[in-house]
């Protein structure tokens, strides 16, 4: 588990300590540094993994992508060249001086009191980008990723691994590591059935009556299809030819599915193209996951995904306690050039204290529904 996470001068991020819980909402308005937070993080994992730690760490690869130079990363107003990225008290200090124009950060790298953290782990760590893939009919193989439950940066392994593992028994106990982490669907004698099925229920969520049908055309290749159930048949439709939000969801659905106490999922934008409602359930099966042990770390714009967390919390009975749930707001404070994050609790009842941030100026904070209708009820006499 991440418990703290403290970064200085990366990007928009000057100086910044975080304490994580279970579930982690990180949000604010575009440009505050929500996504450079989890650059961080996944760049001390995609360091870990290139197993290339001598040279330093690159601030391009297969999790970041390429960040540029060092210049790119340090935070404009430092006033020290120097970049820090601390997780649980473990800290990693890179000089910047004279190296500005460099792709690597070079410094003290011990990754020794990490080695037993998810984070680093091959197996237990999921990172979906907001980039996932789009509908396809295509999809490929890759069975380091299937065995290493690796779904992708894009969820493009999603399809291949929910074909080999999906229907797969786990009522023996050499195959426990295939049984779902939240199970609501049962069979007749009330067992839980396997990750495919489970996922066609959060998929009816978003569309009504759909459920997956992958064809395995070659030994490498599989065909992704959504059926849909008329009213007397199933009606089989290419993914192409089908709801974009099934396909763009299905890895979000999938990582959380199966992840395993103890393990670390990334989510980012796990909203996109998706209606009010679903995004609501998203924010339901997010809440689920963290209570059955996983922790998550979800950047969102949605304020149906927060909702959703909330009325989880509010649930009764819980599902998920709030003493497991913290949101952080990034913003900037009127003519400052530094973000700032406000530390958020929900209480059992799924209440925030959204009033008492507007009095201490803290503004943007999901409250542009209100604006709106406040707004609408101006014009009615204007």
């Amino acid at each position: 588990m991440i418990y703290k996470i403290k970064l200085r001068n990366f990007k928009a991020l000057k100086d910044l300590t975080l304490n994580l819980k279970k579930l982690n909402v990180i949000t604010g308005i575009n440009g505050v540094g929500k996504s450079s937070l989890i650059q961080a993080i996944l760049l001390l994992r995609q360091a870990y993994q290139s197993n290339q730690l001598k040279y330093g760490i690159s601030l391009d690869g297969p999790y970041t992508g390429n960040l540029g130079s060092i210049k790119d990363i340090e935070n404009s107003q430092s006033e020290c060249s120097e970049i820090e990225i601390s997780i649980n008290d473990t800290s990693f200090l890179f000089s910047t001086k004279d190296q500005r124009g460099d792709t690597v950060l070079k410094g003290e790298i011990d990754f020794t009191p990490l080695l037993d953290n998810s984070l680093l782990s091959q197996d237990r760590f999921q990172y979906i980008s907001a980039s996932r893939v789009s509908p396809d009919a295509h999809f490929v193989k890759n069975t380091y990723a299937i065995e290493n439950k690796n779904l992708g940066k894009n969820g493009e392994f999603a399809v291949s691994y929910i074909s080999e593992v999906g229907q797969k028994s786990f009522d023996k106990e050499q195959n426990s590591k295939y049984r779902p982490s939240i199970c609501l669907v049962l069979d007749s004698e009330g067992d839980p059935l396997p990750l495919e099925a489970q996922i066609n229920y959060w998929l009816n969520h978003i569309s009504d009556n759909v459920r997956l049908n992958i064809l395995k055309t070659v030994a490498t290749k599989y065909e992704l299809y959504f059926d849909s159930f008329n009213g007397l048949n199933w009606d089989s439709y290419s993914a192409s030819n089908s709801a974009f939000g099934l396909t763009y969801s299905l890895p979000i659905i999938t990582s959380l599915l199966i992840a395993q106490p103890g393990d670390i999922v990334i989510l980012e934008n796990p909203e996109s193209d998706l209606h009010p409602r679903a995004q609501s359930k998203i924010g339901e099966l997010i809440a689920r996951c963290a209570n059955s042990g996983v922790q998550i770390i979800v950047e969102t714009h949605s304020d149906h995904v927060l909702n959703g967390i909330r009325l989880a919390v509010s649930n009764k009975p819980s599902l998920v306690s709030h003493e497991d749930v913290k949101v952080f707001y990034f913003f900037k404070e009127q003519a400052s050039v530094f973000t700032s994050v406000e530390e958020i609790l929900i209480d059992a009842k799924g209440r925030m204290p959204i009033k008492e941030l507007r009095v201490r100026g803290i503004t943007g904070f999901f409250d542009q529904i209100d604006q709106d209708y406040r707004q609408l009820f101006l014009n009615q006499d204007a």
